[in-house]
C-alpha cells in the first residue's frame, strides 16, 4: 500500500492488537473530554445560547440533544466579532489571542485561535 509517496508496511497482529488496546474505550475518553470542554466553556454566550441553567450532571446528555451541529457559517458572526475586539467569552473561555486569516476561497477566511 502507498500513501503520499510512502510504503506502509503491515506491522502486524501486535499492531493491530496494541491499536484496539488504545482505542477500547475511546467513547469514555471522547465524553470526559466533552465534558472537560462543557466546564471549562459554560460561561460562552454561545453554548449559554442552548445550555444556560443545566446541571453539570446533565450537561452532556442535554448538549447531545440540544446543540446543533454546527458550522463555519454557524459561529462567523462570533468570529468576527472577536477579529472587531470583542473580547468576551463568546465561544470559549480562555482569552484569545491570535487570529490568522488564509483565504481557502472568497467566501470564507480560514480562522484558527490560540489560548494563553
Amino acid at each position: 500500500m502507498v500513501m503520499d509517496g510512502k510504503k506502509l508496511e503491515y506491522k502486524g497482529e501486535k499492531a493491530l492488537k496494541e491499536l484496539e488496546k488504545l482505542t477500547a474505550n475511546a467513547a469514555e475518553v471522547q465524553e470526559e473530554v466533552l465534558k472537560m470542554i462543557l466546564t471549562q466553556n459554560k460561561g460562552t454566550e454561545y453554548l449559554n445560547k442552548y445550555m444556560a441553567g443545566v446541571e453539570s450532571k446533565s450537561q452532556v446528555p442535554h448538549f447531545k440533544r440540544c446543540v446543533p451541529v454546527t458550522t463555519y457559517k454557524d459561529v462567523r458572526p462570533y468570529i468576527q466579532r472577536i477579529a472587531n475586539g470583542d473580547n468576551s467569552n463568546l465561544i470559549t473561555s480562555q482569552p484569545v489571542t491570535e487570529m490568522l486569516c488564509r483565504s481557502l476561497s472568497s467566501l470564507y477566511p480560514l480562522s484558527i485561535r490560540t489560548c494563553l
